[in-house]
Order: structure tokens, then C-alpha cells, then sequence
């Protein structure tokens, strides 16, 4: 896993702590990375290298509850943007990229959707779409589909569940982590075989739970509810990248945000997962979301 750069905090209006963390080129065009599910900032770690050769400034925060962040009582999708405003502004930037991943997809999309003005483009990554569509969940591993569903339906079960079971997955993570790459693609399988990114994921998901299941389970909860807001109203140039051979979040999500999203562009991958997409074309992704035209809009130059 490459070295964690120093994270840092930043404190909201209300009083809570943001930790983040940056990757790539301090000097470059700014990033922000929306985690996935359950994950922490250190996910953004296995972009490092690429981001430092493509002169992007990677911004990758976690999310209340998570890692170092706060917790943020009875939080909504709807409450992160301005979460990602206030760091923003710490950090003087006006204007920004931004790039969701998995569970992550969710909150950029949020983000595009609220402000606009402030972003240049999106990228989501294998994402999630919103619970409230046709046949959400099916497809999915089950273990997945079951704590979706818990989290929507009894999250108070959850998360006595939760709490019990997060201690022995920490004990074991080495023996979870080998079924659960078995359970997926041949591709996923192949990627998540490299030490680099097995010990990346190791290190997320530790992070993730420092301070117990709470965070955990919020995330799951806000995942199981609805976005809020409709996608269709979304006027930001969105590109879209998700692998056929997903199993863990199957493609139709990503065509569903295809298809509603207007204007949105799409690159479906006949042989990617969920985790060799992002790990095997990161270079691609990041390339085509900053780069930018004369009149504004960003093209793309590798795919």
C-alpha cells in the first residue's frame, strides 16, 4: 500500500472534525475522491502514483462516523455536499473535479447535484445507484443484499450485529478477505490477488471501524435510503465507468444512471469487475475527468 501521506482535520460550522487526506500532486488540479462502502480515505492510496504522474491534487475525505471524521447524527446523502463545500473553502478552492467510487458514486452524484457551479466534472466508478429503483439489491452477493436490507428495514439488529461481528472480522480479515475475493469475477479475483491492493483494502476497511460499527452502519443505512433528489435534474458533465462482470455492484445501476443523467457518458466494460476496473484503468478515469476544452467541457483523450 503506498505510505498515507500526513491526513489532516478540518472542523464544519457545527462543530464536527473532517480527516482527509491527500494524494498525488500537491500543486495539481484538485480531485475530490468519495470513498466507497465500507471504506475509508486510504482507499484513494492505490490511485497515488497516477494521480502524482497526471499532476492531480487527490482530496479523499472520510465520510462522517468513518475513520477520522466525526460522527453526524441522523445524516441524510443530502447533508455530505455541504460538508464537501466547507472543506473546499478551507482549502481556498472554488472550483474542483470530483470522482465517486462504488459507494461512493452516491455522494457525488449529490454533490453534482446541489452545486453545480462549483464542480468542473464527475466521475463514478463502478457505482451505486439509488435503492429506489427496479430490483435494487438483486444481483448482488448475498451477504451484501442481506445487510442492505437489514440497514433499511432493522438497523437497531444491524447494528448489535455490527458491533459483535467487526471484532472477529478484524481478527480474521486474512481468511475473509480470500472468500470474499473467491465469491467474485475472475477479473476481481486476479486484482485483488496483487499485495498492493490487498493490503490497501486491509488497511480501508481497518480504518474504516477504528472507532467501532456506528459509522459503518450509518453509512449502510444512508445507502439503503433514498437519494432525495432526482439524477435527471443534474447539469454538470458526469462520465461513467462500470465493469460488465460485476458482481458485487451489478452493472445495471451504472446503466440505470446512464440512462437518467442527461448527457451522461458511459464506457461499460465487457470484462472489468469491481475492483479490477478502477485498479486497471485509473489512468484512463482520471485523465478523461480532467480534462477540459476551451469552452468548459471536459473530453475524453484515452478510451
Amino acid at each position: 500500500m503506498p505510505k498515507e501521506q500526513t491526513y489532516s482535520i478540518v472542523r464544519t460550522d457545527d462543530g464536527r472534525h473532517l480527516a482527509y487526506t491527500e494524494y498525488g500532486d500537491p500543486g495539481g488540479k484538485p480531485v475530490i475522491y468519495c470513498h466507497g462502502l465500507p471504506s475509508s480515505r486510504l482507499e484513494a492510496g492505490l490511485a497515488d502514483r497516477v494521480a502524482g504522474e497526471l499532476a492531480i491534487r487527490l482530496i479523499a475525505i472520510d465520510r462522517p462516523g468513518v475513520g477520522g471524521s466525526s460522527f453526524q447524527h441522523n445524516r441524510r446523502l443530502l447533508d455530505w455536499p455541504n460538508d464537501v463545500t466547507a472543506l473546499a473553502d478551507m482549502l481556498g478552492i472554488q472550483q474542483f473535479d470530483m470522482l465517486g467510487v462504488s459507494g461512493g458514486a452516491p455522494y457525488a452524484v449529490a454533490c453534482a447535484w446541489k452545486f453545480p457551479d462549483r464542480l468542473k466534472a464527475v466521475g463514478i466508478v463502478a457505482g451505486l445507484g439509488p435503492p429506489d429503483m427496479s430490483e435494487s439489491w438483486i444481483g448482488m452477493p448475498a451477504f451484501a443484499r442481506f445487510i442492505l436490507a437489514a440497514a433499511q428495514h432493522v438497523p437497531r439488529v444491524l447494528h448489535v450485529s455490527l458491533y459483535g461481528m467487526i471484532p472477529g472480522i478484524k481478527l480474521s480479515l486474512y481468511v475473509m478477505y480470500r472468500y470474499f475475493a473467491w465469491t467474485l469475477s475472475t477479473a476481481d479475483q486476479q486484482t485483488l490477488g496483487q499485495k498492493d491492493v490487498e493490503n490497501t483494502l486491509r488497511h480501508t476497511f481497518d480504518m474504516a471501524t477504528r472507532n467501532g460499527a456506528r459509522g459503518v452502519l450509518q453509512e449502510l443505512v444512508v445507502a439503503g435510503q433514498s437519494w432525495g433528489f432526482n439524477p435527471a435534474e443534474i447539469d454538470v458533465p458526469v462520465f461513467l465507468w462500470h465493469g460488465e462482470a460485476d458482481r458485487m455492484v451489478p452493472s445495471r445501476f451504472g446503466h440505470f444512471l446512464d440512462q437518467t443523467i442527461p448527457g451522461c457518458r458511459s464506457w461499460f466494460m465487457e470484462n472489468e469487475g469491481h475492483y479490477s476496473l478502477p485498479v486497471n484503468h485509473m489512468e484512463e478515469i482520471l485523465t478523461t475527468l480532467v480534462a477540459q476544452t476551451e469552452s468548459g467541457h471536459a473530453v475524453n483523450t484515452s478510451l
